[in-house]
């Protein structure tokens, strides 16, 4: 797995939370039940993990998304979207004019 950290602080579990990661020696994630969190990002964008996780919470199929693929279409179709909503050619002159202009 693999993924990045962006936390600052400590983090103090409450009542009937349990660690549920450790980096560096300090909480990176706990759980409570059926809820749980973890300040460590962009582990969903592995596969494997990702239809790790979804199998623990009793999913009768896990993932076969394949979510890098998933993302780029998904960014592909809201790009689409913009530029039919907007006058690009509008904003390559801006564009242009500003950085010309600096």
């Amino acid at each position: 797995m693999s993924g990045y950290e962006i936390h600052h602080g400590q983090t103090h579990l409450g009542a009937g939370a349990e660690p549920l990661l450790e980096v560096a020696g300090q909480h990176a994630g706990a759980s409570a039940g059926t809820v749980w969190g973890c300040y460590l990002h962009g582990i969903f964008a592995d596969d494997a993990l990702r239809g790790l996780w979804l199998t623990t919470l009793r999913s009768s199929v896990p993932s076969q998304l394949r979510w890098e693929a998933h993302l780029d279409q998904e960014l592909d179709r809201l790009a689409d979207a913009v530029e039919r909503a907007l006058d690009m050619a509008a904003i390559d002159r801006m564009i242009g004019v500003w950085a010309t202009s600096s």
